[in-house]
């Protein structure tokens, strides 16, 4: 997240110029709200994105403000036009956010491993279902572990 108002408004600005014309871009993630699916420096690839093409498990970047974040979608409420986001290593969602506010979908991420930059998607079926259970295994663990210190009370 940008903390700079100016550079804040330049990316919006920006951004939302790009994508307008269809064109998507890249930029380096600041801060750890998507560990450990993103972290802190990667470059991710937007693209632009019809807002009624967006599922549950997508991760799309949205103005929340001044700000902008790259979160995914855990709530859609077609009906009334909003969606709301959470970041992955967060356990407090975003607030409801609707459609006007939401900019691009993050399709891919790149990893710089030294000898070359691959590139990871985050986008797609296959991707929403690792992500699923992924959550699903972390909270069966914490179940199990909350289950083993009832008994030992």
């Amino acid at each position: 997240m940008v903390e700079d108002k100016a550079h804040s408004t330049l990316f919006g600005a920006l951004t939302q110029s790009l994508l307008s014309e269809g064109l998507g871009f890249r930029f380096r993630a600041c801060g750890r709200s998507m560990q450990p699916t993103i972290q802190d420096g990667e470059i991710l690839r937007v693209r632009p994105v019809a807002v009624e093409t967006l599922r549950r498990g997508d991760i799309v970047l949205f103005a929340d403000g001044l700000s902008y974040k790259a979160h995914r979608l855990v709530w859609i409420d077609s009906a009334q036009g909003t969606f709301v986001a959470c970041g992955d290593a967060g356990a407090v969602t975003d607030r409801a956010v609707d459609t006007g506010k939401i900019l691009g979908l993050v399709v891919s991420k790149e990893e710089d491993s030294g000898e070359q930059i691959r590139v990871i998607p985050l986008n797609g079926r296959r991707v929403r279902l690792k992500f699923l259970a992924r959550k699903a295994r972390a909270r069966t663990a914490r179940f199990l572990r909350d289950v083993r210190v009832l008994r030992s009370s």
